[in-house]
């Protein structure tokens, strides 16, 4: 017991990002393109129109009901509000209760997954997992990252013809590689797992970046900020990315937020200042959120620049 509790932090760290793969994807198989079958929930969602989005889901839950890109777009913004909020137990559970509608789904089909299906499998059980993390229940997310392994492992090798799984491979096969080489202890809890380099999952996050389809480029984008800024020590590099995913969705809070720490990371106080003035300036005119969550991203902010401040005295 005393061995798991030490190991959780790196666990979190490992399945934390493996969980966090195509957080706000739904697909759907066109010869070898990948189209968003959901387009119109996913823009309202990325630019923190909740209030619209919510709408939207309540007339189109009847006719979707056995979607399961669909299913994953409500998922998706409903982890959209959790991250934005405080209060994230109830989201947590209109999540999981949409995943058990989505595994009924595949076990009442009981065909072989076609690659729509397995990479929207793919992603539940990533979000399971990530739910489990988010509640500190450790070890229930270790149960779900080997069914999420069990699953996964079907796409392995079939990026090319269906490249959403550059994605979901690339991500995998980076961040299983970064726990190896960063705790060696791990590797008994990953020895049964595919295992790749860093640089092939770099390699097929940088060529899901160039995706036509928008949530695949999106998604991708916004991993390799986290990796430049969260892993690499690169603010440069995430500042890039995160100026990109800017250009596509401006009125994204959580963007906003990640530019604003990039901005202290650099020493950049006067931009970060300016940025956080963005923040409220975009949440106050956003009427597509409650109060608590246009005031959420201000006190996150007010907490980095509390720590920024501390940091610089000594």
């Amino acid at each position: 017991m005393k061995t798991g509790i030490k190991l959780s932090p790196t666990l979190l760290s490992l399945m934390f990002f493996i969980a966090m793969s195509i957080n706000s994807i739904a697909n759907a198989q066109k010869g070898n393109t990948v189209v968003t079958t959901s387009p119109a929930l996913y823009e309202l969602t990325l630019n923190y129109q909740f209030h619209s989005a919510d709408s939207l889901i309540k007339i189109s839950d009847q006719k979707f009901k056995y979607d399961l890109s669909y299913q994953l777009s409500v998922i998706n913004h409903y982890w959209w509000k959790l991250v934005s909020a405080e209060n994230s137990d109830h989201y947590a559970g209109l999540i999981e209760s949409r995943l058990k509608q989505m595994e009924s789904i595949v076990q009442s089909d009981k065909k072989e997954l076609e690659n729509a299906q397995l990479f929207a499998m793919i992603t539940a059980y990533a979000f399971s997992a990530r739910i489990n993390l988010h509640n500190n229940s450790w070890f229930d997310a270790l149960a779900k990252l080997s069914k999420y392994h069990s699953v996964i492992g079907h796409s392995f090798g079939r990026e090319n013809e269906f490249p959403a799984f550059y994605l979901t491979s690339g991500l995998y096969y980076y961040f299983t590689a970064h726990a190896r080489n960063k705790i060696p202890v791990l590797r008994l809890f990953l020895s049964n797992y595919t295992s790749k380099d860093k640089e092939t999952g770099m390699k097929f996050l940088l060529k899901a970046a160039t995706s036509n389809d928008f949530l695949i480029r999106n998604e991708a984008t916004y991993f390799l900020m986290k990796i430049a800024f969260e892993i690499e020590a690169n603010p440069s590099a995430a500042y890039i990315y995160c100026n990109s995913l800017l250009n596509a969705t401006p009125d994204n809070l959580l963007y906003q937020y990640y530019r604003f720490k990039i901005y202290l990371s650099q020493g950049k106080l006067d931009s970060a200042t300016e940025q956080y003035q963005q923040i409220l300036k975009t949440a106050a005119k956003n009427n597509g959120i409650n109060s608590d969550k246009k005031k959420y991203f201000a006190k996150l902010c007010d907490n980095e620049l509390k720590k920024y401040q501390g940091t610089t005295k000594h």
